[in-house]
């Protein structure tokens, strides 16, 4: 009898166990996957010429389903973001896509309000556990900088050398001699260097008043007013210049036509009574004389 009790006893003990562990299995959460959110083909992003506008496709996933889809036109300098509510579309979906668009006159508004070029099309997803997931359209604005001619090794004399031209063309990168110079020479001269007790290595424009005394002008009929600067360029960057974007920036707002004082690595800056802006780097200064004086240059111009 007693036997019986305790098999009785056994049974009843392993169906509680089994009735305890189903129920705490039963009660277990099942865990859900955070959302996905990815733009096809990877296409995240591009650059803009003003031709086309964006077109892609945006795939999500979510388990939790969604509970909240956004836009936000990230605009660097703008006084606060334009949002987009995309919720009411997809507020309860578990997967599905989105396609944006937006008219290349819209994209080029975009980057009109952002003084850095780039705009930011950020789409958050959050799904009904708070999970979130966010996805990025970059729009970056192509450069509309401009060809170059760079010139290496103008070698320019002062007043005084007999044997080394003064004056440059920096359109045709040609030295002329101050001797001599015709009419029609004298139209193509930008600037033209000399040596001076104050001044020192010093690059004027035939228009400049010390340069009409460094130099004889007699009888020169066209003195071009070509604007010459100093700049704050420095070699490094001078050296990095590959089309006239750094150009057009540094001629942005000089006046004047003189540089005086030019040292090896020195950068001025100047523009043609064409139009032309170019940069200068002071490669050597050399001479203890009138007779050597004389200056190495690398030119950099506009086409």
């Amino acid at each position: 009898m007693k036997m019986k009790k305790m098999k009785l006893f056994a049974l009843m003990f392993l169906a509680g166990a089994l009735i305890f562990s189903s129920c705490k299995k039963d009660e277990e959460e099942v865990a859900v996957a955070g959302p996905s959110l990815v733009f096809q083909n990877g296409n995240n992003s591009m650059e803009f010429d003003g031709s086309k506008g964006i077109d892609v496709r945006l795939d999500f996933t979510a388990e939790g389903e969604v509970s909240s889809f956004k836009l936000v036109f990230s605009l660097n300098n703008a006084t606060a973001d334009s949002i987009y509510e995309l919720t009411s579309t997809y507020k309860g979906e578990k997967s599905g896509n989105y396609t944006f668009t937006r008219s290349a006159a819209l994209v080029g508004s975009d980057l009109d309000l952002d003084a850095t070029g780039t705009v930011k099309y950020v789409f958050t997803l959050i799904d009904k556990n708070n999970n979130t997931k966010t996805a990025t359209y970059t729009v970056t604005a192509a450069s509309t900088a401009g060809p170059i001619n760079t010139y290496t090794t103008v070698l320019l004399g002062g007043q005084d050398n007999t044997t080394l031209g003064s004056a440059y063309d920096a359109e045709g990168n040609e030295v002329f001699s101050m001797t001599g110079i015709t009419a029609t020479n004298q139209a193509k001269v930008d600037f033209i260097f000399a040596y001076g007790s104050t001044s020192h290595y010093y690059i004027g424009s035939p228009s400049n008043s010390d340069i009409a005394i460094s130099h004889d002008m007699t009888g020169w009929t066209t003195k071009n007013a070509t604007v010459i600067a100093t700049t704050t360029v420095t070699n490094t960057e001078f050296d990095a210049i590959t089309d006239d974007a750094a150009i057009v920036a540094a001629t942005a707002n000089i006046s004047g036509t003189k540089a005086n004082d030019l040292n090896t690595n020195d950068v001025f800056a100047f523009i043609t009574v064409d139009g032309k802006k170019g940069l200068v780097k002071v490669v050597a200064t050399e001479g203890t004389s009138g007779a050597d004086r004389k200056i190495t240059l690398e030119v950099k111009i506009q086409q």
